[in-house]
């Protein structure tokens, strides 16, 4: 593809997470119909679901009968993995992208992603946790979508990621404090 082709003639490329919100919204917004056509077309490994990402995006403004829900993404993650070229994209990775997307859906609202996160299937509930407080640990795609950079790791944000986690509680507070390596490992 066009995709792997930049990655391998300039590394930076890589980073294709917008680039593939792009593509996935400008598929839906030429036919919003025939979105799952479209996500069975690409490597869901790729661009750490910025397909899936923008596919959503996509029929948020151009279909008005789309719901948005963690159920709504599960179903689109299992599309896209069936078309997986290399490797495979198990439930647990799509869990994972989904916990990402809801938090930057929930404009970086921890609490109204993790309810999300309670509707997709249970196999795939601790995933999606991870995927929520990873995102706002990393914020990745937080940054894409202007919702805030990545925090310094000094001893304030470290007390306010632990205070996160200890608010949790469950699987939800075991997903958190597995996350927390990344606080600590700055």
């Amino acid at each position: 593809s066009v995709l792997l082709k930049s990655q391998e003639i300039n590394p930076d490329s890589r980073d294709c997470h917008v680039v593939a919100h792009f593509v996935a919204i400008a598929a839906v917004e030429k036919n919003p119909r025939e979105w799952r056509q479209f996500l069975s077309s690409v490597d869901a490994n790729l661009c750490g679901g910025g397909f899936i990402h923008g596919a959503v995006e996509g029929l948020n403004r151009y279909d008005s009968s789309f719901t948005f829900d963690a159920k709504t993404l599960y179903q689109m993650c299992d599309i896209a993995k069936k078309s997986v070229n290399e490797g495979e994209v198990s439930d647990n990775v799509c869990g994972h992208y989904i916990g990402h997307i809801l938090l930057v859906e929930a404009n970086a609202n921890i609490e109204p992603a993790v309810e999300a996160c309670k509707e997709v299937p249970l196999a795939v509930q601790n995933s999606c946790y991870a995927g929520v407080f990873m995102e706002n640990i990393l914020r990745v795609n937080l940054s894409a979508h202007g919702l805030g950079g990545r925090l310094p790791v000094n001893e304030q944000t470290v007390r306010d990621y632990e205070k996160v986690c200890q608010e949790q509680d469950g699987l939800t507070s075991q997903n958190c404090w597995l996350e927390m390596p990344h606080v600590y490992g700055d």
